[in-house]
């Protein structure tokens, strides 16, 4: 059948013109295949909107949070993958990029002379810091020197506690395993 428009006008839901309406019901006297297409649609239609709804299954609703709370999980999991592999991909890209451009502009010997020439002025750092801190130590009187260390380790102690209880907050986030589902 490929009568347009009463072929689309058989299906639509909003309110046809009058002169649409009577082209229709002309069609439909002299067309058997729009007529019985029609009839067709208002069965199918009344059969829809008479329909009882379906019940789910018992339990349905733990099951699908439980399946729920399992693809929050995996959506995470794979985006702290996707996460990762993107960082380390461009931490690759970055160090293979300047390895190409130390090796294009100066010799092996230069770059090799460079590196331990860096990690001695690091060292060296180091060193010149812990002596600093060494001595400052040892000029200051024994009770100044205690309450500093104190300070430090209540601070190291505080910004652990909060690094911890952060990091359980993200990992349970959204996690209601833990809570009874009622």
């Amino acid at each position: 059948m490929n009568h347009p428009p009463f072929s689309t006008w058989l299906y639509e839901d909003c309110q046809l013109t009058p002169s649409q309406a009577e082209e229709l019901k002309l069609h439909l006297q002299t067309c058997p295949d729009c007529r019985q297409q029609r009839d067709a649609w208002l069965n199918v239609r009344h059969m829809l909107r008479t329909a009882k709804p379906v019940e789910p299954r018992p339990e349905f609703a733990r099951r699908w949070q439980v399946s729920l709370a399992e693809r929050r999980a995996q959506k995470q999991r794979r985006q702290v993958r996707v996460t990762i592999l993107s960082l380390s991909g461009a931490v690759l890209v970055l160090l293979l990029g300047l390895i190409a451009y130390f090796l294009a502009t100066s010799s092996l010997a230069d770059l090799f002379a460079s590196v331990i020439g860096t990690s001695t002025q690091v060292a060296v750092g180091f060193m010149q810091v812990s002596d600093f801190i060494n001595s400052l130590l040892h000029f200051l009187p024994p009770a100044l020197s205690t309450a500093i260390w104190f300070i430090l380790t209540s601070w190291i102690c505080l910004l652990s506690f909060v690094w911890v209880f952060s990091i359980w907050r993200i990992t349970h986030k959204g996690d209601t395993s833990h809570e009874e589902i009622h």
